[in-house]
């Protein structure tokens, strides 16, 4: 499958290279639609030049493909993660994933399976879905410790390669940012 990876997004205004809208796994006959969307502010940040539309905008066009399960893992704040929940049909499994906290169980919204598992990898939720009834069997979450479940090593210099990207951007920006400014006076005449 090399070559076919990607990042899914749903929410971008425009094509960008190794990003698409969704991705559509097939299990037996079931089709699996998987997507994320972003919260527009990210779009603002230091380190992100990409185009976002309102997810309320995105997410109708993609639930349209047909699936018989749809994922959606919505990078926003949970209250608005959950207010679209609310009002947007055909949402079965939706992952918060911006803010920390974790769920100790699903919770259920609009027919939506809310989960939550996002302490800053400290822990990895599990859910077992049954296909047939469309609906959740078992939850865990397992707390990861680093003596028991060691970091991969080709994540962690992933991780650690973006980690110094971000940081020397932001702060060469921030750095320039700051030669814009004019000198503070000081309170002391010469």
């Amino acid at each position: 499958m090399a070559g076919k990876a990607a990042v899914v997004c749903g929410n971008l205004s425009s094509p960008h290279p190794g990003f698409k809208d969704y991705a559509l796994y097939r299990i037996g006959e079931r089709k699996i639609l998987v997507t994320s969307l972003l919260s527009p502010t990210i779009a603002n940040s230091p380190v992100a030049r990409l185009t976002i539309i309102p997810p309320d905008q995105a997410l109708p066009r993609i639930l349209s493909t047909p699936h018989d399960l749809a994922i959606v893992i919505f990078h926003l704040p949970d209250a608005r993660a959950r207010e679209m929940v609310s009002r947007t049909p055909g949402i079965d499994i939706a992952i918060l994933a911006k803010q920390i906290g974790v769920y100790s169980r699903p919770a259920k919204l609009n027919g939506c399976c809310l989960l939550k598992c996002n302490n800053r990898g400290r822990s990895l939720g599990w859910l077992n879905w049954d296909l047939k009834d469309n609906t959740p069997k078992q939850f865990g979450i397992i707390k990861l410790k680093p003596q028991v479940y060691k970091p991969d090593p080709e994540v962690q210099l992933l991780v650690s390669n973006y980690e110094k990207w971000r940081d020397q951007r932001y702060f060469a920006r921030r750095k320039k940012q700051q030669r814009k400014k004019p000198p503070a006076e000081s309170y002391f005449k010469k």
